[in-house]
């Protein structure tokens, strides 16, 4: 099992590329379109409230959420929240899930492209089910090892996932905290492999990760 790595390195080499997925910047996922599969399911039972994006990066999930809820989010990297600071009206700050602490419970918690690079999965799970009011709707989505081309060598493109399954255990796991009420398969449009992403409800060959919509 490889070690989880320190927050340092989710440094600006991290998000432009040089030891990540991000080979043509994180900078790219700043669209409207990138965001809309995500926030649409959300608003099919959600359509106001308080939302908690974990590991928010650049903000960027945050500044199209924020027409519909009121958000907050966090990052272990401190890169990563100097740079969502910029987008005006945003509630940031550097923190990580393991002392992930708030006065509030929140109507949506997402956590996009998160979980795999923590060791303690469960207790995160956890952690999230805490935070989250009853009823409230939660999405993780993260990579699975069923059905990619490359199967267990996918992580090689990230040193820092440490928590990668197949298909039927990732659900398995999200299934013991959550009621999952929606499972999407996200498959890359384009060779480089990093965007436009398919969401659908079937796997292929190069499926790269899966969306969970839960239910708390």
């Amino acid at each position: 099992m490889r070690p989880e790595v320190k927050s340092s390195y989710y440094s600006k080499n991290y998000f432009s590329g040089k030891h990540s997925s991000y080979i043509l910047g994180y900078e790219m996922f700043d669209r409207q379109r990138t965001w809309k599969f995500q926030l649409d399911r959300i608003l099919q039972h959600k359509s106001r409230g308080t939302l908690l994006d974990i590991g928010c990066a650049y903000g960027f999930f945050l500044k199209y959420a924020s027409r519909y809820f009121k958000c907050y989010g966090f990052d272990v990297s401190g890169h990563a929240v100097s740079e969502a600071r910029k987008i005006p009206g945003l509630n940031v700050r550097i923190m990580s899930i393991h002392d992930m602490k708030f006065r509030k419970k929140f109507d949506v918690i997402t956590a996009f492209d998160i979980l795999e690079h923590i060791h303690s999965f469960d207790s995160a799970l956890g952690t999230i089910k805490h935070a989250a009011k009853k009823g409230s709707v939660v999405v993780i989505q993260m990579p699975i090892l069923t059905g990619h081309i490359l199967n267990k060598k996918w992580n090689f493109y990230d040193k820092s996932h440490v928590s990668m399954w197949g298909d039927d255990e990732t659900s398995k796991k999200i299934g013991e905290k959550f009621d999952i009420i929606g499972k999407y398969y996200v498959t890359p449009l384009s060779f480089i492999g990093v965007w436009p992403f398919s969401y659908t409800k079937t796997r292929t060959p190069f499926t790269l990760s899966c969306m969970f919509i839960c239910r708390n």
